[in-house]
C-alpha cells in the first residue's frame, strides 16, 4: 500500500470585532464608532443587528499601528488543488 501525502495551505481570516469590542480594545466611545459607521467612514459587515469591523482596518483608520494580537484564526483547508473547505477554530 502506498502512502498518501495531502498538503494543506493556511488561509488568513481577519479578526472581526463588534462595536462594543472595538470600544474596549481602542477606547473609542460606542456612539462615535456608530456615527462613523453610519457616515460610511469605516467598512463593515452587517450580521443581523450586529456590525462587524475588521480590527486591522479600524486600527489603520485611527492611524495607529496594527494590534499586537494575531490577525488571523487558525483554520484547516483541503488540498491546494481543490476548492478549500474552511473550518474555523
Amino acid at each position: 500500500m502506498s502512502d498518501i501525502k495531502i498538503e494543506y495551505e493556511k488561509i488568513n481570516v481577519p479578526v472581526m470585532l463588534s462595536v462594543p469590542e472595538l470600544h474596549k480594545t481602542f477606547g473609542i466611545s460606542e456612539p462615535t464608532i456608530r456615527r462613523w459607521l453610519h457616515e460610511g467612514l469605516i467598512p463593515h459587515v452587517e450580521c443581523g443587528r450586529k456590525w462587524l469591523i475588521n480590527a486591522a482596518v479600524f486600527s489603520r483608520f485611527l492611524g495607529a499601528e496594527e494590534m499586537q494580537q494575531p490577525q488571523t484564526n487558525i483554520i484547516e483547508a483541503t488540498p491546494k488543488a481543490k476548492s478549500p473547505k474552511v473550518i474555523i477554530i
